[in-house]
């Protein structure tokens, strides 16, 4: 069976490719932050972690061009920079085994953390190349749904696991269970074919496809990127993202300081309940995945932000019954459903908002912006942190609620009747 041939196993691939990004998330953004907590670590110094590991995120807009314009079609379109991405992957989390101590100074562990994210987005950046070769038009806003499963499922799991392992172990087991979890994983791209025909490997039987269409040079790939993110709707879509992503990313690294400096949950708790809700989370939005496709993804998109901020300013409403554990549990389930609902919507949106042409390269750049946009808004959060929770809570939701509003302006028809009009330079 190949990719192009069988939609089971185009669903199986992507969502164990995106599986394998949220592996060293999970060690690295969930469990990580809430233990060095617990190590007695600052807010400050918590943040300014978390926004080194997501920062190269934002390195995808560099990462994505290249993939376009060199490629070994006689392998298949795009996973040859699956496969090597993947390797980064792999290398990168033993290298962390290898380098960082049981009980990692947090500086180094900031350092390793970006080496590995480095390699994650760029594999982000190939699979994401690799889904809009062959995923049908039909298929893509379930297939979404399935690759953001796999993340949060990846993530939460060893979120999870590594809250364990690194109470138990230290940190050099829990890299070494996630290095050897993405390693399986890269069989997949070693051992499946893109397309009837394809290598391989360089050095195995195929079809060479020497008339496989080439895009032009770097120096074209760029002017064409540029046209088309000027155009205005892009640019409205560009700036909603910034907002939301940064909103998230306040948010993202306030909720382990919040749990356990506030709430005194237990480093391996938290851990376990970010877990077990953002795996329950995905699952849903895949059982509703239907209904997102009949109301449209850009309407879902600006709904799952407004919930958010319903949800996050009617916690602070809540503040005198903090102490109920059920009612933290309630409001955070909530909140990782809406979540998992906008970035399946943004990811969807994203894609319809891309010029065929260059779609690799312009979607990588909407996904990096939003990706650079969650670390500022994480390193923000060092700032915020002299606030009371209750007042940076106020201003996540007031994000959240701006960022609806701009992208319910984004007109996507629109947009793909200019793009329509444009012509390659």
């Amino acid at each position: 069976m190949t990719l192009d041939h069988s939609r089971v196993l185009r669903l199986v691939c992507l969502t164990a490719f995106y599986f394998s990004q949220g592996i060293p998330l999970g060690l690295l953004t969930l469990a990580l932050p809430a233990w060095l907590v617990e190590q007695g670590a600052s807010a400050a110094d918590v943040a300014a972690y978390v926004a080194l590991c997501t920062l190269p995120w934002a390195f995808k807009l560099v990462a994505g061009p290249f993939m376009d314009r060199y490629s070994w079609p006689s392998m298949g379109l795009r996973r040859p920079w699956v496969m090597l991405t993947q390797a980064l992957l792999v290398l990168s989390l033993f290298a962390a085994v290898a380098l960082v101590g049981n009980v990692p100074e947090i500086g180094m562990l900031g350092v390793m953390g970006f080496v590995i994210n480095c390699a994650a987005a760029v594999q982000d950046v190939a699979v994401d190349g690799l889904a809009i070769a062959v995923l049908p038009e039909t298929e893509r806003a379930r297939a979404n749904a399935f690759m953001a499963f796999g993340q949060v499922a990846g993530t939460g799991i060893f979120g999870g696991l590594s809250g364990v392992l690194l109470v138990e172990f230290g940190f050099q087991v829990a890299a070494l269970v996630a290095a050897s979890s993405v390693m399986l994983i890269w069989f997949l791209a070693v051992f499946v074919r893109e397309r009837r025909g394809d290598r391989l490997l360089p050095w195995t039987a195929g079809v060479d496809r020497e008339d496989v269409a080439r895009p032009g040079p770097l120096t074209g790939v760029f002017s064409n990127l540029g046209r088309s993110l000027i155009l205005p709707n892009s640019v409205l879509l560009l700036f909603a993202g910034f907002v939301a992503w940064v909103a998230y990313g306040i948010g993202f690294v306030m909720a382990p300081v919040f749990a356990v400096s506030k709430l005194a949950f237990a480093s391996e708790d938290y851990s376990r309940v970010a877990s077990v809700l953002g795996v329950a989370s995905a699952v849903t939005t895949i059982l509703v995945s239907g209904y997102l496709d009949r109301v449209g993804v850009k309407r879902a998109l600006v709904w799952s932000l407004a919930g958010l901020a319903v949800i996050t300013s009617a916690f602070v409403l809540m503040k005198p019954w903090w102490g109920s554990l059920g009612l933290v549990l309630g409001f955070w389930a909530l909140y990782m459903l809406a979540a998992q609902v906008l970035f399946v919507g943004f990811i969807a949106t994203n894609m319809s908002m891309t010029w065929k042409a260059i779609a690799a390269t312009q979607f990588a750049v909407y996904m990096a912006l939003s990706n650079l946009s969650q670390s500022a808004g994480s390193a923000f959060y060092a700032q915020l942190s002299e606030f009371s929770h209750s007042v940076v809570f106020m201003v996540v939701a007031v994000c959240f609620l701006f960022a609806a509003w701009l992208f319910s302006r984004v007109d996507v028809a629109a947009h793909q009747e200019r793009l329509g009009v444009l012509r390659l330079a």
